[in-house]
């Protein structure tokens, strides 16, 4: 059962869409971190089993909305379907905070900010990474759209 509801809090923070932080050889989401974190917080969030269908029935829906619309308009331009994803992750975030009791959400904004922080002070780091005479940094809409996703979480 813990299997299933880290499962569904990853798939809720990033909506199936672990690729969009994956980064080859960098380790991060492409090598498990954000299974890791999604257990982490699952654990320490204890959903009962009201909380744990509702969570369920959150990101299944969602994640089909996305389909759905993708499917629709299959030449969706790049920006759109971030767009797409970070609307549907922040709605999702909002209705699971709906969910949770007042003690719950406080450990589940506390985690989002460890998170975020995390994810700042790895950003920093990078700045600082030469690749040649060039420093190689995300570019601006990526971040945008990172910051934005961190923030959802």
């Amino acid at each position: 059962m813990k299997k299933i509801i880290a499962i569904a809090v990853l798939s809720i923070m990033v909506m199936g869409q672990n690729n969009l932080f994956a980064q080859k050889g960098r380790g991060g989401y492409a090598n498990g971190k954000g299974k890791q974190e999604a257990q982490k917080i699952a654990a320490k969030l204890n959903l009962n089993d009201e909380q744990k269908e509702k969570v369920k029935e959150i990101r299944s829906r969602h994640r089909n909305e996305i389909q759905e619309q993708l499917k629709a308009n299959p030449k969706m331009e790049k920006r759109e379907r971030r767009q797409l994803m970070l609307e549907h992750m922040k709605s999702a975030d909002a209705e699971i905070q709906s969910i949770l009791t007042p003690e719950q959400q406080t450990i589940y904004k506390q985690e989002k900010e460890r998170l975020k922080n995390e994810r700042m002070e790895k950003r920093e780091l990078s700045k600082g990474k030469k690749k040649g005479n060039k420093v190689k940094e995300a570019e601006p809409e990526e971040k945008e759209l990172e910051d934005a996703l961190i923030e959802s979480l």
